[in-house]
């Protein structure tokens, strides 16, 4: 016997956080040397999926924050003058 269970129908397309919110929440850095698209990546971040976020404008701050901060996530620019 096969027993489904009632499903309704306005809690599927119901969004969710990828990860738990809690204690836990994920740190994310963004790394680019424009700074409009790390205060959109860090806009976006933020307040639609509630992460921790940093950011740093070139790699040298990028591993100056990495030895002082552990992060779930980085996100980086590819060509950067630094």
């Amino acid at each position: 016997m096969l027993l489904a269970k009632q499903v309704d129908p306005a809690t599927i397309y119901e969004t969710r956080p990828v990860f738990p919110r809690g204690p836990e929440v994920p740190k994310i850095l963004i790394v680019d040397d424009e700074e409009d698209i790390r205060k959109l990546l860090a806009t976006a971040l933020t307040t639609i999926n509630g992460y921790v976020v940093d950011t740093a404008e070139d790699g040298r701050d990028a591993l100056q924050k990495m030895r002082q901060r552990r992060f779930d996530a980085v996100i980086t620019d590819l060509r950067m003058p630094e």
